[in-house]
């Protein structure tokens, strides 16, 4: 097995850290020139030379305030100021209910300098630019939407390209493991490759341990990886701002693609997301790099895995198919051929997609039905079966006749029988 089984993955924060200093490192390593990295951080090429010699980021340290009275509430206002966004108003109230004595204006110099800084913080969480193939950016999000009648939550899996911004996005009725892989299959198909480091979240499905100070790959996740071949990373946990381009995304399909529409089922949406990524997501001017994604991923370099075979990961469980030709799964009811009718078969669940199959051969497979108590039938799965049942009913060899076939029956008037009646 590949070592990603064992490996353990640094996490994005630490290299790019809440602070310019971070982003002017990562970008350094990454290769890209100090004048480019002083452009996209708005920053002098002296600043940005002064960073790559530094050991080590120094964070500021605020000068203490003079007033011994809101200094004996200093460590609290600090921690409390931005849970009340900074706002001075407040936090003088909340400190004059704990004894605070002073006046708003020293609150109002407290606050000042932490509200600077968180500011700084935020803006050095930068989208910063990867070159072509260099990553890919994957998610969920999740919605409402009506389906038929109904009103479902769905999933969105997004993998969004770092270089060119171009979008894969479908929708799944959950979020677990078998979802995920199948979803990364179907990126990879639909942009013809892969890029050669995808970010995450820390979800569980990815991460073993999120109380760990460093994270560990899911097992079965890391051999995925190995099976294909790219470098997983993750982002430090409660820090989405690290992968912002696929949080624009996941925004994306929820306010452009969603709003006012209503599907027939979960492969009508899917149809229609397609057209939507084709017609709308590809073509428009992207806002941070100037240019359409369908034209710049032409500049993509992704590394092409069709002669990767696929990996298979199922949740197999084995059913005996009834005399009606169905199989129970989740509290509905699918279709078998009828030739397989008191049989046992096994159940593979790949993301939405319910396979059934005997031995090797996959015998039947249909879309997971959303709810309980449906049924889903394919036609195909019936025909033949009277047609061979009147064959075989002509090759059933002629019954015995019996004996008495073709001899005469006497018949008798019925007043015999009063007569036997009254004797």
């Amino acid at each position: 097995m590949q070592d990603a089984l064992q490996q353990t993955v640094m996490l994005e924060g630490t290299m790019v850290d809440r602070n310019k200093y971070g982003a002017i490192r990562e970008l350094a390593r990454l290769g890209t020139a100090k004048k480019e990295i002083a452009r996209q951080l708005e920053v002098t090429v002296k600043t940005v030379r002064r960073a790559l010699k530094k050991p080590q980021w120094e964070p500021y340290q605020r000068p203490k305030p003079t007033d011994t009275v809101l200094s004996q509430f200093d460590e609290w206002a600090t921690s409390r100021a931005e849970e009340v966004n900074f706002n001075a108003a407040i936090l003088f109230r909340e400190l004059k209910e704990k004894g605070y004595t002073g006046g708003y204006e020293m609150v109002k110099l407290l606050v000042r300098p932490l509200r600077e800084e968180f500011q700084q913080r935020v803006d050095a969480v930068m989208r910063f630019e990867t070159g072509p193939g260099k990553q890919g950016q994957v998610d969920w999000g999740s919605a409402q939407v009506w389906l038929g009648d109904q009103r479902v939550r769905i999933h969105f899996f997004a993998m969004v390209l770092g270089y060119s911004r171009r979008l894969f996005a479908r929708a799944y009725l959950d979020e677990r493991l078998p979802t995920l892989l199948a979803a990364h299959q179907e990126a990879f198909a639909w942009f013809g490759g892969r890029p050669s480091e995808l970010l995450y979240d820390n979800p569980k499905t990815i991460v073993t341990d999120h109380t760990a100070s460093v994270l560990t790959l899911n097992t079965k996740f890391a051999d995925f990886a190995g099976h294909f071949g790219f470098d997983p990373r993750l982002c430090r946990p409660h820090r989405p701002q690290t992968k912002g381009k696929i949080e624009s995304g996941v925004k994306y399909i929820k306010g452009n693609f969603l709003p006012g529409r209503r599907f027939i089922d979960l492969d009508h949406l899917n149809r229609e997301l397609e057209k939507w990524i084709v017609e709308v997501a590809d073509v428009r001017i992207h806002g941070t790099t100037g240019c359409r994604p369908a034209e710049r991923f032409s500049e993509e370099k992704l590394i092409d895995v069709n002669s990767v075979p696929p990996y298979r990961l199922e949740t197999a469980l084995t059913r005996k198919v009834a005399r009606d030709c169905m199989i129970t799964f989740g509290a509905n009811r699918y279709s078998v051929p009828w030739r397989f009718a008191g049989q046992t078969v096994q159940i593979e669940l790949w993301g939405d997609e319910i396979r059934i199959l005997q031995g090797e051969e996959v015998i039947a497979t249909h879309q997971k039905l959303v709810g309980t108590g449906k049924q889903r039938i394919n036609p195909a799965h019936f025909q033949g079966l009277f047609t061979d049942r009147l064959e075989k009913k002509k090759e059933e060899p002629p019954r015995f006749d019996p004996w008495w076939k073709d001899e005469e029956v006497m018949i008798r008037d019925l007043d015999i029988y009063d007569h036997v009646a009254n004797m």
